[in-house]
Order: C-alpha cells, then sequence, then structure tokens
C-alpha cells in the first residue's frame, strides 16, 4: 500500500500543469543565468592550473629600496566556477600588494566602468535561483498534500481502509519528492553539459566534483523546504490557509533571517572601524619613518665630522653609511611589521568572531547554509576570501625575508636579484577542506529536512480529519 500511494502521488504531480510550468521557468532562468555568466569570463585551458602569481612593474623593481617599499603584486584568478555563483562579486579579493614596508593591501576586482544598478540586486546566478524558485516549487508541491487531501474527502477514504497514518504521510512525502527529482535530475544534466560544452568554461576534475556536490546540496535543501510544507499543510485545517502561512515563514526564512543576522552580529560582538585601524597603521609608519630618518642624519653628521679635509677617506665613509642605511631600513621593516601585526591581528580575530556569530544566526534558515556552502564551493565565498589573505600575510612574511637577505649583500639602491623573489603558489581550498569548514552548515540542511518531518508525524497522528 506504501508504494501504490507514493505512485499515486508521483502520477498526480507529474501530469499536473504546476510540474510542467515549475520546471520549465526554473531551467530557462538556469540556462540563461548560465549564459549571461559564462559570457564574462574566458580561462584558456592553459590557465587552468594557475590559480595564483605575481605581477612586477619597473617602477617598484629597478632598486632594492621600492621593491622592499612597495612591493610585488600577487592576485589569484577569478575562479571558474563563479558562473554558478557570484558569491561576494566584485568584494571578492582578487589582488594584494605584498609590501614588506605597510600590511598587505588587498583590492577587489572592480571594473573601470560597471553597471552599479547591479549592485542594487541579488545576483541573477544559479545559487539565487536554486535558494528561491526550488523552495518555491517545494511550496507549491507540498502545501496541499495533507489540507487538499482533507478538503476534497481523499484522507478520509484512504484512511477508511486501516491503513497506518504514518505509512500515508512518508508515501505522501515521498511521491512529491521523488517528482520534484523527476523534473529536477534532467535539468542538472542539461546545466553541466551546457558548462562543459561552453568554451569559455574550462573545468578540472576538482571542479566537477564541486559541481555534483552542490547538486546534491540543492537536493537536501529541496527536502527541507518539502518537509516544511508537508507540516505546514498537517497543520492547517484547508489549503488556502496552509498556502498563506507557508509563504509567510518562506518569506522568513529566505529573506528577512539571512538579512538581519549581519547587523545583529556586528551588534553583539561590535569591531573598530576599519579607517581607525588604518589611521594607527598610518601612525606606526610616520613614526618608524621619522625614527628612521633621525638615525640617519645623527649617523651622516657624526661621519661628517670624522671626514678630512682632502677626502681621502671619503669613498670608506661612503661605504660605511651605505651599510648603515641597510640597518637602519632592516629594522624599520622589522619594526613596522611587528607594530603593524600587533594591531591586524587582533582586529582581524575580531571581525572573524563577528563573521562567525552572523553566520551562527543566519543559520536558522536553511537558505543561508545552503548559500555559505555553495559559495564556498564555488570559491566565492568568505572561506575563499579569508585563504587568501592567509595566503598573502604568509607570502609576506617570505618576501620580508627575501628583502632581509638582501640587504646583507646589496645596496639599498642596487637593482635587486629577483631570480631569488618567492614565487606566489596560491591553490583554493579543496573540497575536503571546504566541507570541513562548513560541516555546521550541512548538518544544519539535513537537521531542517528530519525535524520538519518528524514534526509533521507528529501532527499527522493527531490531524482531524473530518
Amino acid at each position: 500500500m506504501f508504494w501504490t500511494i507514493v505512485k499515486r502521488e508521483l502520477l498526480s504531480h507529474i501530469q499536473s500543469l504546476r510540474f510542467s510550468t515549475s520546471f520549465i521557468l526554473c531551467f530557462v532562468m538556469m540556462i540563461a543565468s548560465l549564459h549571461l555568466m559564462a559570457e564574462k569570463q574566458v580561462h584558456p585551458p592553459e590557465q587552468v592550473a594557475a590559480d595564483g602569481g605575481i605581477r612586477l612593474h619597473q617602477w617598484n623593481s629597478d632598486m632594492l629600496d621600492s621593491l622592499a617599499r612597495w612591493g610585488p603584486v600577487v592576485y589569484r584568478r577569478e575562479p571558474t566556477l563563479s558562473v554558478l555563483c557570484v558569491g561576494l562579486g566584485n568584494r571578492m579579493l582578487t589582488t594584494a600588494t605584498a609590501s614588506a614596508y605597510n600590511q598587505p593591501q588587498h583590492s577587489a576586482r572592480l571594473p573601470f566602468l560597471h553597471n552599479a544598478a547591479a549592485l542594487l540586486f541579488p545576483a541573477f546566478d544559479y545559487c539565487l535561483i536554486v535558494g528561491i524558485v526550488v523552495s518555491l516549487i517545494a511550496i507549491v508541491f507540498t502545501y496541499d498534500l495533507v489540507a487538499g487531501d482533507r478538503e476534497n474527502g481523499t484522507l478520509k477514504l484512504t484512511l477508511a481502509n486501516s491503513i497506518p497514518r504514518h505509512t500515508i504521510l512518508y508515501a505522501k512525502w515521498l511521491g512529491s519528492f521523488l517528482s520534484f527529482l523527476a523534473g529536477y535530475f534532467p535539468g542538472l544534466l542539461l546545466i553541466l553539459l551546457y558548462m562543459t560544452l561552453h568554451q569559455g568554461i574550462a573545468l578540472t576534475t576538482e571542479d566537477y566534483v564541486s559541481i555534483l556536490t552542490i547538486d546534491l546540496l540543492s537536493v537536501i535543501y529541496a527536502a527541507c523546504f518539502f518537509s516544511l510544507g508537508l507540516l505546514v499543510s498537517c497543520w492547517c485545517k484547508d489549503s488556502r490557509t496552509s498556502l498563506l502561512t507557508i509563504l509567510m515563514l518562506w518569506t522568513v526564512l529566505t529573506l528577512i533571517i539571512p538579512g538581519f543576522s549581519a547587523y545583529l552580529g556586528a551588534t553583539l560582538r561590535p569591531a573598530p572601524p576599519s579607517y581607525a585601524i588604518a589611521k594607527q597603521v598610518q601612525d606606526i609608519k610616520l613614526e618608524e619613518n621619522r625614527k628612521a630618518r633621525q638615525k640617519l642624519e645623527t649617523y651622516g653628521n657624526r661621519l661628517n665630522a670624522t671626514a678630512s679635509p682632502e677626502k681621502e677617506n671619503l669613498e670608506e665613509l661612503q661605504e660605511q653609511f651605505e651599510a648603515y642605511r641597510n640597518l637602519v631600513f632592516r629594522e624599520e621593516i622589522q619594526s613596522s611589521y611587528r607594530d603593524i601585526s600587533s594591531i591586524r591581528h587582533p582586529y582581524s580575530q575580531k571581525v572573524s568572531r563577528q563573521i562567525e556569530l552572523s553566520k551562527s544566526i543566519s543559520c536558522l534558515s536553511p537558505f543561508s547554509s545552503f548559500v555559505y556552502l555553495t559559495s564556498d564551493l564555488c570559491h566565492t565565498g568568505l572561506a575563499s576570501n579569508w585563504h587568501f589573505r592567509r595566503t598573502v600575510d604568509k607570502y609576506q612574511a617570505k618576501f620580508i625575508g627575501f628583502i632581509d637577505e638582501r640587504l646583507n649583500s646589496d645596496k639599498l639602491y642596487d637593482p635587486p636579484n629577483m631570480d631569488a623573489l618567492p614565487a606566489f603558489d596560491y591553490y583554493e581550498p579543496r573540497i575536503s577542506e571546504i566541507i570541513h569548514v562548513n560541516t555546521f552548515h550541512l548538518w544544519f540542511l539535513l537537521l531542517y529536512s528530519v525535524l520538519f518531518l518528524l514534526l509533521a508525524h507528529l501532527l499527522f497522528m493527531k490531524y482531524d480529519v473530518q
């Protein structure tokens, strides 16, 4: 009897108008979104393995002093899977100047001129379409599963056959969910085929695994709203009340909670404004530079006092001054780096705790957990941003070591030996690392699916079919 009910629900959904219209609309939007996003990036196959690198300019590499003060510009390429999830978008960090004399100066990939109107609205990508449209499809499929059958008398007739209530409930859920998968899987295969054949998208094996993982997450996410729709349908007595109730819950879960969590996290765990930190860093740089100039001036005056009138030892004194200038510059770099780090690290920890609190609050919504997981798997989310920051910090430490080594053997205004410059090897976090970081969100998605279904079970056991 269980599979008879499953088959009946499956066929009734597939033969309905809402099934065809929902999935036609969903996948037309997905293909259109992929096409628009893919036109914005072109990754030649030979560049796929190169996730990051260094750019140098003549003005900051012709002298050791210029290279140390301005530093090389390190960068990472735009993630291939940004066509699926824009994530942080133009606010995603893509380049950084790893100066030995300053904190890394990060910057996002902002075009010279862009359509600013797009910033006013959510990105039209696969992540948003799944988060909004798929959850609405789940609502359309489930809002009248129980309440609708009660209205037309079908539920009363079914229970008259002495079928256990839990059998009916789970069969209805499974039948409706299988009908969803019947329309959803062909669309996922079409999207994967489109991305594989598109010349502007160069997918790696890691990308294919990420795509399949994202597809699996979208199915789990849909199961959350199928369980929620069944829960509301078991709670309400008629389908109209059920539809209005679940739409209100959908608004809270997909719009209000995700948007409100960031502001609540900033209120509960405040962090100093970034401009205040920048001002402290600037003051440290000015003070260290003043001390260095004062030391050089004092030492220069002392050398001038010991110079002979015939200038016989002028070359020797010049070499002494050059060696002392290297020493002072090295001390200036080390002191600035130490003092700036003592400010940056506590600030970064406060911001990190603020973000984690906001993410924890937003987990009241399955939509938030899905977005965090998907954006990180596409390397356009918060985890990838912090990973790039940490990689740049590690590279800066190597670069300072390179400058310190050069100051032992080269003069400050000599051309540096660029062959010994450390390479910037950047690779995006692996899937296993991303899942490990987001285990909390993955468990929440699974928990919501099971919890809503169990609550629906409890309500249906006492449901009045009259």
